[in-house]
């Protein structure tokens, strides 16, 4: 287990700082995993960085809103700011709002800016953790795969091997009766051997027949 770990942290600090394709954003990591394909951590880690993602697509937007928010707010007070110094309260305690709401605004822009700047090398981390379990997943499947083929191709050679010797052996066995059945033939005579036949031919089926057993050998009642 040691040596496993150790391994993945020289691997992983290999991997890191490399430009590895932001896998849950690539159609071919979800066509090389789908979804009856994944594990459960496989899951987890895909949630994670989904949810990485969405949160800097989230933040961005955000900080595009706060920013032209603030933007439009300074410009109001840029054009209210005369009258701001005249006797109108309400212009006033608007003008002190769109204040307050700037302050409130830039802190937000900060918080903003600072979660993004934090998110891209999570991401990096989180694509990095998924790539690793995916790795160990297909590895693992290809070991099984290997260990599969093996005992099929052995197991098609045996068979093979079994199966010509097979054939060998009916050849022999057919080329005996023809043999043997021609002999008998020439040694009583047809017509003793038609009984015969009659006898011991009626024990077999036609299939038995088509074999070899006598077919090749009996002589044509023409002849």
């Amino acid at each position: 287990m040691a040596r496993k770990k150790n391994n993945n942290s020289r691997i992983e600090a290999f991997l890191h700082g490399r430009n590895i394709p932001i896998l849950t954003l690539d159609n071919k990591w979800h066509q090389l995993f789908p979804d009856e394909a994944k594990t459960s951590s496989i899951k987890k880690a895909e949630k994670e960085l989904n949810n990485l993602l969405q949160r800097q697509g989230q933040l961005t937007n955000e900080l595009k809103d706060y920013k032209n928010l603030k933007t439009n707010l300074m410009k109001e007070i840029v054009d209210n700011m005369e009258a701001a110094t005249s006797n109108d309260n309400e212009l006033v305690k608007k003008q002190m709002k769109n204040q307050k709401y700037i302050l409130e605004i830039n802190e937000k822009l900060e918080t903003h800016r600072n979660e993004l700047d934090t998110l891209p090398e999570r991401i990096e981390n989180a694509n990095e953790r998924l790539m690793m379990l995916c790795m160990e997943f297909l590895y693992t499947r290809f070991k099984e795969n290997d260990d599969t083929i093996i005992a099929l191709t052995e197991w098609i050679q045996d068979t093979r091997a079994k199966l010509t010797q097979s054939m060998i052996e009916r050849e022999e066995l057919q080329e005996y009766n023809v043999a043997m059945y021609s002999y008998m033939h020439d040694l009583f005579g047809a017509e003793i051997t038609e009984i015969f036949d009659i006898k011991y031919k009626s024990f077999q089926t036609d299939d038995s027949l088509k074999k070899g057993s006598f077919t090749d050998a009996v002589p044509s009642k023409n002849k």
